[in-house]
């Protein structure tokens, strides 16, 4: 049970790290996006902010797969938890 615990706990915090890196790659696609920017003709600006929300679009939908996967499995660590203790 308790080895359980700690995989659960361990896969947890590998998903939070995947998104904390989500998170930093946002960042980094908005400074990237502001140098593109300056200076740029209108096009340009309009294909860059197209593309950055695409990226943005992917990335949100990652994250939410992720969120997804842990209440998943979390729901699933109490429903187990709960019939053990029931049996």
């Amino acid at each position: 049970m308790v080895q359980r615990r700690r995989h659960h706990i361990s896969q947890i915090s590998l998903r939070l790290e995947g998104l904390r890196a989500n998170l930093s790659q946002f960042k980094r696609d908005e400074l990237e996006i502001q140098e593109t920017l300056r200076g740029a003709p209108v096009l340009e600006i309009e294909k860059a902010l197209d593309e950055a929300f695409d990226e943005i679009r992917d990335s949100i939908d990652h994250t939410e797969e992720l969120l997804n996967a842990l209440v998943q499995k979390a729901e699933r660590g109490r429903n187990t938890q709960a019939s053990q203790e029931a049996g």
